[in-house]
């Protein structure tokens, strides 16, 4: 008589068991059919017979033949999870069957995966969830050439051959890719019960991996408006009848503000201040922070003039380009700044005495015009303003400042800073 179904079933499942992995583990299987779905039971062999504690879980396939592969699967996740991550079995069944997967992680389906990744990113801004999309999308590629990887190692050094032959080593861009690949990979065994084997590298073997420059320090010197260019740029912008762009970029370049701040200014009493543009994973959670006062620093020999642009944009009698303002109006629909910024740089490059001044200064490109306001506290001063105070008054931690401007501070910087503060010294 032809056997059922599900007596071919346990008589795989059994014949499993048998294996010398399964005998040094010492838990047992067994399936069957509870109201039209399938039940699960592992018995932990402790050598007490009957009463060997067990347990039980219902599994959301139905029980009938054409099932039969499937809950074969299924068992062998659920086998793999109990007995790598030491998890009891209804862990092992929430890991694998969590609504944030819907995806049958024992398959290769990577693109199910992905997609349940990028849906739990969904509070990021669209601009980040579209490079993160492009990066796994090319993973997915990578994941699929032959030789396949086999882990998620082999796929980290795989995509990173294929993709990213062209980024400089040590760059943000191969930084920000492989933590991206890594974080995926990571969410597809912690969080959808992939095999431990795809899980990525980590830390130094990471580090390895994305290098570090090949050229020196010098060779990427922040590009910074000089004194010199900046006061001819705004001249020329008023001589143009350009006041709309000169009262952009004189905002940006006195002040120190970010292009995308534009859209966040407020003047309390005479003071100006700047709200929170700034959006990443940690601060779309928190409240926003309030707003920081910016103070304006001149150019020599044009003593007065940050003052002076404060009016004019408090008096409204000179508007921001349209195209900056017409984005300042969009920010609540989009959900993030960039594009003021962006709209702000497309008419500067568009503007020729600004594609002149690119041409003579390597680097230098619409936000050194906030590096220009860095430049003039710390090199066009006899009394370098203290790196805290101008990294509080641009908006950013005293380290992020520190490691874009130190190379500014060359030896004969530091001999004058410490002479003024031997000679100022005060008698105790």
């Amino acid at each position: 008589m032809k056997a059922k179904w599900y007596e071919n079933l346990r008589t795989i499942l059994k014949n499993s068991e048998k294996d010398a992995d399964f005998l040094r583990r010492g838990n047992f299987w067994h399936v069957r059919g509870m109201r039209g779905k399938t039940q699960v039971t592992m018995r932990i062999q402790e050598g007490l017979g009957p009463s060997n504690p067990r347990s039980t879980c219902m599994l959301d396939i139905e029980w009938k033949a054409a099932n039969q592969t499937q809950i074969l699967k299924a068992i062998e996740d659920l086998k793999r999870l109990v007995n790598e991550r030491n998890l009891s079995l209804n862990e092992a069944k929430k890991l694998l069957f969590a609504p944030v997967n819907q995806v049958d992680s024992s398959s290769e389906n990577w693109q199910a995966l992905k997609d349940s990744y990028l849906e739990s990113k969904s509070d990021r801004r669209s601009t980040t969830l579209k490079d993160i999309n492009t990066r796994l999308n090319n993973l997915l590629v990578t994941l699929e050439k032959t030789p396949k990887p086999r882990t998620g190692r082999d796929a980290m050094r795989a995509y990173t051959k294929q993709w990213l032959k062209k980024a400089p080593q040590g760059g943000q861009g191969r930084k920000r890719s492989l933590q991206d690949v890594a974080s995926f990979l990571r969410f597809a065994v912690m969080r959808c019960g992939k095999e431990e084997r795809w899980l990525p590298m980590e830390s130094e073997e990471l580090r390895e991996l994305v290098g570090v420059r090949q050229t020196t320090s010098e060779s990427h010197l922040t590009a910074a408006v000089l004194p010199k260019d900046l006061a001819n740029l705004l001249d020329q912008m008023k001589a143009d009848g350009r006041e709309d762009l000169y009262l952009a970029t004189a905002l940006i370049s006195l002040y120190g503000l970010r292009l995308g701040e534009l859209a966040k200014l407020n003047i309390i009493d005479g003071e100006l201040f700047v709200g929170h543009i700034k959006q990443n994973t940690q601060t779309l959670s928190q409240e926003e922070k309030p707003p920081r006062e910016v103070i304006g620093v001149d150019i020599a020999g044009r003593e007065g003039e940050a003052a002076k642009v404060l009016q004019l944009y408090q008096s409204g009698l000179v508007k921001l380009p349209i195209a900056v303002a017409n984005q300042i109006k969009m920010v609540e629909q989009k959900g993030h700044f960039k594009n003021v910024g962006t709209a702000f740089s497309g008419i500067l490059k568009r503007y020729k005495p600004w594609i002149s001044l690119v041409k003579k200064n390597k680097g230098v490109s619409p936000y050194s015009l906030r590096h220009s306001w860095a430049y003039r506290v710390h090199k066009a001063t006899e009394s370098p303003v203290d790196s805290s105070v101008a990294a509080s008054l641009m908006g950013h931690s005293i380290e992020v400042h520190n490691r874009v401007y130190s190379t500014w501070i060359d030896k004969k910087t530091k001999k004058e800073a410490i002479a003024r503060a031997n000679k100022a010294l005060i008698k105790a």
